[in-house]
């Protein structure tokens, strides 16, 4: 999945409907994903109060068919409840996700000899999204599921930019010129820790769903098959 830096203005509008724990090396960047860091994090969390909700959105086939019979689905609702208790408690906060980002670089700074990166700021951010929640779960208060996760970079300070001799930065700038225009696009795999919640929330997007992301190390490609190395960052 590639991503699109994003400064304050603009989500990436996608839904994903899936409160599992990743079984690969590295946790998915995606909504059920960033609910789960979000309720590991949050020293209120009550996993009772967000059941139903669960049951609504990730298994609504069980609520569709056990909604009329109360005895069977306060039953259903327990084993819900169960089922995400053990997913929040077993979340690793140290494990890594990857990000595959797209982004640019600027114009060449002829005194540090480097090409900067562009999208790595305090107020950078990336989204996930998922577009049915409120039609389905309603405006309950007690509810920490958010339709909309952000996470924030805690360190975008680390990357700095693509260091090149003049000589070599004029020989890749020209690689990428077609007719007069230059191609500046860089292809990043982004490796990021979420273990901590923004201090202060944007107000205008929201409560308890803004997150930071500790960059621990990004490789930079010349292509978007990312088989061209150009740089590696590390924290």
């Amino acid at each position: 999945m590639k991503y699109k830096l994003v400064i304050l203005a603009v989500m990436c509008m996608i839904s994903v409907n899936a409160f599992s724990e990743s079984s690969s090396k590295y946790n998915k960047f995606e909504w059920g994903q960033l609910y789960i860091a979000a309720s590991k994090l949050n020293k209120k969390y009550n996993v009772e109060n967000d059941a139903l909700c669960a049951m609504k959105v990730l298994y609504n086939d069980v609520y569709k068919k056990y909604k009329n019979d109360e005895f069977e689905f306060d039953d259903q609702l327990k084993n819900i409840a169960n089922k995400l208790r053990k997913t929040v408690q077993e979340h690793e906060l140290n494990k890594l996700y990857k990000l595959n980002v797209v982004t640019t670089f600027d114009e060449y700074d002829f005194k540090k000899e480097e090409f900067p990166i562009n999208g790595f700021t305090k107020n950078s951010y990336f989204s996930e999204h998922y577009n049915s929640l409120k039609f389905k779960c309603g405006y309950d208060n007690k509810i920490s599921i958010r339709d909309t996760y952000y996470m924030f970079y805690s360190n975008p300070h680390i990357v700095t930019g693509i260091k090149m001799p003049k000589a070599e930065a004029k020989a890749f700038l020209k690689k990428r010129k077609r007719y007069g225009e230059v191609n500046r696009h860089l292809y990043l795999d982004v490796f990021v820790k979420i273990n901590r919640k923004r201090k202060t929330d944007f107000k205008k997007l929201g409560v308890g769903n803004q997150l930071m992301g500790e960059i621990q190390k990004i490789n930079i490609y010349d292509d978007d098959k990312r088989t061209k190395l150009l740089a590696a960052i590390k924290k």
